[in-house]
């Protein structure tokens, strides 16, 4: 919508006064709700005193049908400042949230303050009027006339009560005078309008339904007129990834300088991507490649763009290449890492691989399961030429892996971006030499990716030191933005000759059925997965938002027959449960994102969100293990009405502020207690901030990005460390014979050494210590064995433009989350083919119509699950009390009908006889606030009774009407 009116995100903040006004209400007026909070999320942290900000925000979402949202923000609203207006719109939000005596009770409260008030009398008349009490609500309307008599608010009231009562020549009379005063050149408001039109569709009265249409039609045409005209005379700031002013003749940095400074981002023409015929291949690489892929991996056809990517990579060219989740990206790189062993000879494929032959192809991977996955999915004849390095390997093993590598004896080596920091690894690769770098999950490489990984920021030195290999970056989820920022931060800047190609062609999967099936609460949405679950017959995965939903999830499903098991990173047997899955023995997991990466099972037939996920990205991802087979399967994402917000208050909660990175700075210089550099323990950060290390990272990398401080090579925690030989002083080199008197060290004698402390003493700059050693160590002059890794922290001069640079970090951060949560609500309510939609934000070919979503095909509902009704359900919480005569809490009761064997809180477990009731779990399908709420009408019925035990717990007993409901002596509903 901003786009419509020439406007950018960005440019929000610089709108003021008049204009912001309205703008802002022309959003509200016209129901652009996702608009307008995204210029309010922006708005709102820069002006945290302007309530007016925050009454839009809750009119928006009465106006969405979310008073439960609306409340909060008036409430915090109402504290900051106290108005009659406010008040009334508080009331109107108790409203429409049910609460019709609260908002009775602020009507009159503004009422008996404001006596001669319109507002106030108009108010009252609504909640009457919303309440039933036609009377009461007549007689507030007719006060108001009394006062006012040229009211618009008394004339459309009476349209509403005369319309409720079923007179609508009455009603129509009201709603032709309302017409009439519109035509005397004050027009109606566009919420009269509609009003307006939604009374005479109401009423048969087309002539008039036309004449509203076109009227709001009209004035909607004026007001976009309006403020584009505003708009486009306005001076805006230049964007941010354009140079910045500078001061005092001083020139704007390179993107990526040392000192933090952003400079003018170069363009590339990547929006337009070639198709795969557009990519050159001869004959001969055509042939070349199909057989090599057929003799060593048994493949007798390619899927669409390997053969493209292959021929590039074999050519030494620098790819990113997008290729759907499932499109054999790992292939791509894979069959050139075993070149040598299709040119003749094992290239050494029982030992060292002969000199001369061609090096390493290292794949940086941003996850351990997933390595693993890849090299045992490798065939037997090249598996032994694979390796894995990652933080699973014990200190020996690891360290003969990296002997090996150094050695030259694999072929293709996975790592974490986390060992690029290491230089004992980076030395191994440097003496092997490193024939291809290949990223995998490329958009972890981009700040502004939805899975974005700091210790990737990296890799574009390291590409350097490593004598500048080829580059392979692979991924199956890059929007242009982020495509952009991946061939920024890979590229080789200045080079154009050396321009990664780019490929990507149609990112579908047509055998994917993609749904969205919306859920009025969590209910329905628990009954539509019981639903699918249950129609669906092959392997599927449910993901769930937290780990609690997971077991309770998963619980469901199983006490109505179907085979499932949760995962998350809480459980201790992942494995177990991984392996179940893979094998068959378990039908459906669910479980968090956490489980997916590496798992290539080809025959999983649906993939349903229970909640949405954070990012349109990572969707896409996910519902792509669907169907790896080719076979059809389903992607199915459930959405109600409260999810949105939910989405988009986890955003903010992941949001680095700016109280939270002067903690981290803090703490790096407490920790370094006066010293300029120093090795840093994480864990150390991550205990006094009470963060997680993901976050911590992320901290660290922003205010590295700003220029507060450089982060180095990882440093050994500890060094054991032997001269090797006896020998005379003159015989070392300089640095090492200081580095020896430093250390105190003697031939033969092993100590443990803090190389940080070590290399001060000595003189040896702390990024380099390290090194050294290990070029000693090849040397001959001594042998090394480093044990544990910690961060290595300098800190730098702040920048004159610290504070601005920071915020403009925070604010292109908040932005980009903003955006990821209206994408993926764009997804879920888009009227146009879901495959179109998706390959539109992706960058590939526009599709119209296809044959395999919901919005293209009529796509039959799963059967009725079976589940009891109301009535049953009912009977059911009445039995489980009759069957207790001790009698259960509220609480505890609402955790026996769900199946909730812990408390959300505090992990208390349910007593043995609450597990052994036979209405265990029986209401698992309905949520924990439905469940409360029936046991609340059945109090408010008399069929449930509180009972106060001694120590001043309460617990619920039968009635003698639920005695009667039970032994079916009265008819159940009749009581309630």
């Amino acid at each position: 919508m901003l786009g419509s009116l020439g406007l950018t995100l960005e440019q929000i903040p610089y709108v003021t006064g008049g204009d912001r006004s309205r703008l802002l209400n022309f959003l509200l007026r016209w129901e652009r709700f996702d608009a307008l909070h995204a210029c309010l999320d922006v708005l709102i942290p820069l002006n945290p005193t302007h309530v007016s900000l925050r009454d839009l925000r809750a009119r928006a979402f009465v106006a969405e049908g979310r008073a439960d949202q609306a409340l909060p923000v008036m409430e915090q609203r109402l504290r900051q400042a106290q108005s009659s207006v406010a008040r009334a719109l508080l009331a109107r939000i108790h409203l429409a949230g049910g609460d019709a005596a609260s908002a009775r009770q602020t009507a009159q409260t503004i009422l008996a303050e404001r006596a001669e008030s319109s507002m106030a009398w108009s108010l009252l008349g609504e909640v009457e009027f919303a309440c039933g009490d036609e009377e009461a609500a007549l007689s507030a309307y007719r006060h108001l006339h009394d006062l006012y008599p040229n009211s618009r608010a008394y004339l459309r009231g009476m349209v509403h009560v005369y319309s409720a009562r079923g007179d609508l020549v009455t009603a129509s009379g009201y709603a032709v005078q309302l017409l009439g005063l519109a035509e005397e050149g004050n027009p109606l408001s566009v919420a009269y309008l509609r009003d307006l039109r939604d009374y005479f569709q109401a009423s048969g009265e087309t002539t008039r339904v036309a004449e509203m249409e076109t009227a709001l039609a009209r004035r909607h045409a004026e007001e976009v007129a309006d403020l584009r005209e505003r708009f486009s005379r306005k001076e805006w700031p230049r964007p941010a990834s354009e140079s910045r002013p500078t001061r005092r003749g001083r020139r704007p940095a390179s993107r990526g300088t040392s000192d933090g400074r952003e400079g003018p981002v170069r363009r590339r023409p990547v929006e337009e991507l070639p198709s795969y015929d557009a990519v050159p291949v001869s004959d001969a690489e055509r042939r070349d490649i199909t057989s090599a892929v057929e003799r060593l991996f048994g493949f007798e056809s390619l899927l669409p763009g390997q053969l493209e990517t292959m021929a590039c990579v074999m050519r030494g060219e620098d790819v990113l290449t997008i290729l759907p989740t499932g499109g054999g990206k790992s292939l791509c790189y894979q069959l050139p890492a075993m070149e040598a062993l299709l040119m003749g000879g094992d290239g050494g494929l029982d030992g060292v691989a002969p000199r001369g032959q061609p090096g390493t192809t290292l794949v940086i991977s941003p996850l351990i399961a997933l390595m693993k996955d890849q090299v045992d999915s490798l065939p037997q004849s090249v598996r032994q030429r694979a390796t894995t390095i990652n933080s699973t390997l014990d200190g020996d093993e690891l360290r003969r892996r990296v002997e090996r590598t150094a050695e030259g004896a694999y072929r293709l080596v996975y790592a974490a971006p986390e060992r690029l920091r290491q230089p004992p690894f980076l030395h191994a690769l440097r003496r092997a030499g490193v024939e291809r770098l290949v990223i995998d999950e490329a958009h972890c490489v981009s700040m502004w990716g939805h899975d974005f990984r700091p210790d990737y920021l990296i890799i574009g030195q390291v590409r350097k030191d490593l004598g500048d290999p080829p580059l392979v970056a692979m991924t199956a989820t890059a929007p242009l933005r982020v495509r952009r920022d991946i061939l920024e931060r890979l590229g080789r800047p200045g080079e154009t000759a050396h321009e990664p190609r780019v490929i990507a062609g149609d990112l579908t999967r047509p055998n994917l059925q993609l749904e969205v099936l919306p859920a009025a609460n969590t209910d329905e949405k628990l009954r539509n997965l019981l639903a699918l679950c249950l129609a669906e017959r092959g392997s599927g995965i449910v993901y769930a938002d937290t780990r609690i939903r997971c077991e309770e999830l998963a619980a469901l499903l199983r006490q109505h027959g179907v085979n499932a098991a949760h995962y998350h990173a809480g459980i201790a047997e992942r494995h177990r449960v991984q392996d179940d899955f893979m094998a068959g023995r378990t039908r459906v997991v669910v479980a968090t994102i956490a489980f997916g990466m590496g798992i290539d099972k080809p025959d999983i037939r649906f993939i349903v969100h229970f909640f949405p996920p954070a990012s349109l990205e990572a969707y896409y991802q996910e519902a792509g293990r669907a169907g790896r087979d080719g076979l059809p399967a389903r992607c199915v994402l459930m959405v109600s009405g409260h999810d949105r917000s939910l989405l988009t208050r986890r955003a903010r909660q992941d949001e680095l502020s700016l109280e939270f990175l002067r903690e981290v700075y803090g703490a790096v210089k407490g920790h370094l207690d006066g010293r300029s550099a120093g090795r840093i323990v994480m864990a150390d950060l991550e205990r006094d901030l009470r963060v997680d290390d993901t976050r911590m990272r992320v901290a660290v990398s922003v205010l590295e990005e700003v220029g507060l401080l450089r982060r180095g090579p990882d440093l050994p925690r500890a060094a054991l460390v032997c001269l090797a030989a006896e020998c005379g002083d003159g015989a070392r080199p300089d640095e090492l014979e200081a580095f020896r008197r430093a250390a105190r060290l003697r031939p033969h004698q092993w100590l443990t050494l803090d190389l940080a402390e070590v290399g001060a003493r000595a003189g040896i700059p702390l990024g380099e210590i390290e090194n050294r050693v290990l070029a000693w160590e090849d040397a001959g002059w001594l042998m090394y064995r480093p044990a544990g890794r910690d961060l290595l922290l300098r800190l730098l001069p702040a920048p004159a433009d610290v504070a601005e640079r920071i915020q403009l970090h925070l604010e292109r951060h908040r932005a980009v989350q903003i955006q990821r949560v209206d994408e993926i609500a764009a997804y879920a309510r888009s009227g146009r083919c879901r495959h179109g939609h998706l390959n539109a934000y992706l960058g590939g070919r526009v599709i119209e119509r296809c044959d395999a979503c919901d919005n293209c095909v009529d796509i039959p509902p799963a059967p009725d699950p079976g589940l009891p009704d109301e009535e049953t359900q009912l009977l059911t919480i009445l039995r489980c009390v009759a069957n207790a005569p001790w009698g259960w809490g509220r609480r505890t009761l609402v955790r026996i009908l769900r199946g909730e064997r812990k408390a959300r809180h505090g992990g208390h477990s349910l007593h043995a006889k609450a597990l052994d009731q036979a209405e265990f779990a029986a209401l698992a399908f309905r949520s924990a606030t439905a469940v409360k709420g029936m046991i609340e009408r059945l109090e408010g019925g008399g069929l449930l009774r509180p009972r106060r035990l001694d120590h001043g717990g309460v617990v619920l007993d039968l009635t003698a009407k639920g005695k009667a409901a039970l032994d079916e002596i009265v008819d159940s509903r009749s009581l309630l």
